[in-house]
C-alpha cells in the first residue's frame, strides 16, 4: 500500500518491454524446457521457426507469412523491435504451425504451445481500443472488465505458476531478469 492511497497499488512493468525479452531470450538461447501448462508438455525450439519458415520460402501462397529473416536472424539494434516478436508470436505463425503438426511435424507441438501462452498473455495486455475483441474476434483482446476478470485473473495465476515452477526447475529458460519481470506483470 502507497501511503497516500487508500486500497492497492498495482506496479507494472511494460508488457511490450517484457514481451521483447521473451522474444529475445527465446531467439538467443533457442531452446527453452518449459514445465507441463495445463497438463500440456511444452519443449520450445526457436529453429522449429526457421524451419518452418524455410519449408515456405518458396512457396507462393504463405501460411507463416509474417515470419522474414529480420525476425529470425535480427540485427542486436533490431532486437528492440516489437513488430519482430509480434511476427514470431502471430497468429499466422500458430495456425502455420498447427497445420505443420497435424501434417506430419509432430515435434514442433512444444513449440506450438508456447506460442499460444505467450500469444494469449500478449493479446491479454495488449488491447488498446474497446472494440479491439469484436474486430479481430478474439475474446482474449477483449478489455479486461467485470464479466471476464474472472477468466484472465485465472490465466494469469496459471502463467506465474507455470513461471515459478520453470524458473525454480532449472530448466533452460528465461534470463533471472525476464522470469522475474514477467511474474511481476
Amino acid at each position: 500500500n502507497h501511503p497516500n492511497h487508500q486500497g492497492k497499488l498495482f506496479l507494472l512493468f511494460d508488457p511490450t518491454h517484457v514481451f521483447k525479452c521473451i522474444y529475445n531470450n527465446f531467439q538467443c538461447r533457442k531452446l527453452f524446457e518449459c514445465p507441463k501448462f495445463d497438463d500440456v508438455s511444452i519443449t520450445a525450439n526457436f529453429n522449429d521457426l526457421k524451419e518452418l519458415y524455410h519449408i515456405e520460402q518458396t512457396k507462393v501462397v504463405k501460411m507463416a507469412y509474417q515470419l522474414n529473416d529480420k525476425c529470425l536472424k535480427p540485427q542486436p539494434i533490431e532486437k528492440s523491435n516489437v513488430s519482430l516478436a509480434a511476427s514470431v508470436f502471430s497468429e499466422s505463425t500458430r495456425n502455420a504451425m498447427q497445420f505443420y503438426v497435424d501434417n506430419g511435424y509432430p515435434q514442433w507441438e512444444g513449440t506450438l504451445n508456447f506460442l499460444k501462452i505467450i500469444s494469449k498473455w500478449w493479446d491479454i495486455l495488449n488491447v488498446k481500443s474497446t472494440s479491439k475483441g469484436k474486430h479481430k474476434r478474439d475474446v482474449n483482446s477483449e478489455p479486461i472488465t467485470n464479466a471476464n476478470y474472472n477468466i484472465v485473473a485465472e490465466f494469469f495465476k496459471k502463467v506465474v505458476d507455470w513461471l515459478i515452477k520453470w524458473q525454480s526447475s532449472g530448466k533452460i529458460g528465461f534470463s533471472a531478469e525476464t522470469f522475474k519481470t514477467f511474474k511481476h506483470t
